[in-house]
């Protein structure tokens, strides 16, 4: 059985996303994001390859947050 995709380890621009520990580094250093930079990075690392609309991304790092625009 093939593993999930929490099982996945992202690596890009000299960092190591592993979603399924909760890091991020570099050079076996630690990089610390605020939680929802973090969730936001993983859930696009997650989707690699495809445009990530906005009210998916909404969904997924800030469920039952609203945001309106005024001018």
């Amino acid at each position: 059985m093939a593993g999930s995709a929490t099982d996945q380890v992202f690596q890009f621009g000299g960092f190591t996303l592993d979603p399924g520990k909760g890091t991020l580094g570099r050079a076996e250093q630690p990089a610390f994001l605020r939680p929802k930079a973090y969730a936001l990075l993983t859930h696009l690392a997650r989707h690699i390859g495809r445009v990530v609309p906005k009210s998916e991304l909404m969904d997924a790092v800030w469920p039952g947050v609203f945001v309106t625009r005024t001018r």
